[in-house]
């Protein structure tokens, strides 16, 4: 099927952390802004997405794509990290998990396949 790349997915580590903010939504993304800097210049960090739910302004979901566990736990562990985050945790409850890719499937509307 054209579009679909089955077992060709890329090599890579996926976090998607889910977030319930208690505070003020607007703030939280500020904060999460200042993670986001640090994150940036990570041994194995790609790239990130903060996704704010059309629905519920207090919700929102982080989507990283991370070499492997090894890199994303050295820079979850780095004191860098938790003393960025510490404010973030004071302002939501977080649900992070892991996944590694199966398929990717790329739309006609990007103008590309897979």
């Amino acid at each position: 099927m054209a579009g679909y790349e089955i077992g060709k997915a890329e090599k890579v580590l996926t976090l998607v952390n889910s977030f319930e903010v208690h505070g003020d939504p607007a703030r939280f993304e500020e904060e999460f802004r200042k993670v986001s800097d640090w994150m940036r210049g990570q041994p194995g960090f790609h790239r990130h997405q903060l996704c704010r739910s059309a629905h519920d302004p207090r919700r929102f979901v982080n989507i990283a794509v991370w070499d492997d566990q090894a890199a994303l736990d050295a820079a979850i562990g780095d004191e860098g990290f938790q003393s960025r985050v510490a404010v973030l945790r004071t302002m939501a409850t977080a649900s992070p998990q892991t996944y590694e890719h199966v398929l990717d499937v790329v739309g006609a509307a990007s103008g590309s396949t897979p």
